[in-house]
Formats: C-alpha cells, structure tokens, sequence
C-alpha cells in the first residue's frame, strides 16, 4: 500500500479504479471506516482512503493536530500523488440523540 509525504508527514492511503475521490474519515477513524462503501465507489470512480495525520498507519507528529492542519495535509496529499483535482467526501462527528 502507498504512502505519500505530505507536510512532512508520512501518510497512508489505499487507491483503487476512473475520476478520482479522497475518502477522508471523521476523528479519531482510519482508511478502514469507508471498508463497505469502497467497493460501490471504486466500480465508478479512483478511490484515495487515507489515514490522517496521527491516525492508522499515517505517521504521528509532535505539532497539535487540527483541523486545519489536516485539511492542509490533505491538500498536500493530493499534490503529492499527482492526482487533482479530486472529489473528496469526508465524515465528522455524529451527535447522537438521547432518549427521553
């Protein structure tokens, strides 16, 4: 499986198949969190899961992660292995609804 450096970080991600998408998951998830969607999207499209910054097989560092910070190594990532631009579908936190 691939690694890219990007913002002098090593960060993992897994390509597969046509136009290009970056699977990017919410926090504290890896590359895996997108396992059952991947095969529907790599049928139409060139699927980049990655591993954050810190997370799953993507290099940690000693700099305070952030938001933008990530949104900084993504688009580094893209540039990295030189297939932008892309389509990028993220996840964030889920609030959850208590019962009352």
């Amino acid at each position: 499986m691939p690694f890219a450096e990007a913002n002098g970080a090593r960060l993992y991600y897994a390509e597969s198949g046509g136009e290009p998408i970056m699977l990017i998951p919410g926090l504290g998830l890896d590359h895996n969190y997108y396992r059952l969607a991947i095969p529907t999207f790599e049928r139409v499209m060139a699927v980049f899961a990655v591993d954050p910054r810190g997370i799953g097989q993507s290099s940690k560092s000693q700099r305070q992660y952030s938001v933008e910070s990530w949104a900084d190594d993504f688009a580094s990532l893209i540039r990295a292995i030189g297939k932008g631009p892309m389509h990028v579908l993220g996840t964030s936190l889920v609030p959850t609804i208590a019962d009352e």
